[in-house]
């Protein structure tokens, strides 16, 4: 079994407490060396994208935003730890609003949108 990275842990920390004090998140800012969004994350999910393969494990955030850190990625982007980048999984149309993992480490995207990447999605 892998182990999640202790940031990771920290900025799920920050998201359930904020999911259960009822405090939206506007935005994910910026601040020092720890990247932001310039716009809500309304979703977050940890996965392993290949299963029980050699890939490991990455942060998916999910909302309305254009960039996270210095990657453009509109409303979803993913985190490797291994090599500290964000990379866009597909531009959405509208907010992404729910994520969910599959045991063989397939992403579930839901919300507003009605199209991601090239696929239509409604």
């Amino acid at each position: 079994m892998r182990q999640i990275p202790t940031s990771w842990f920290l900025v799920m920390v920050w998201f359930v407490a904020a999911a259960t004090a009822q405090i939206p998140c506007d935005s994910w800012l910026s601040t020092g060396s720890f990247p932001g969004a310039n716009g809500s994350i309304l979703a977050s999910v940890v996965r392993d994208p290949d299963g029980p393969g050699p890939l490991g494990l990455r942060l998916v955030v999910a909302g309305s935003f254009s960039i996270i850190a210095s990657a453009m990625a509109s409303g979803i982007a993913e985190h490797d730890p291994a090599t500290g980048v964000w990379t866009s999984l597909g531009d959405t149309t509208a907010a992404v609003r729910a994520l969910a993992v599959m045991p063989n480490g397939d992403l579930i995207a839901a919300g507003d949108f009605t199209s991601i990447g090239n696929v239509q999605a409604n």
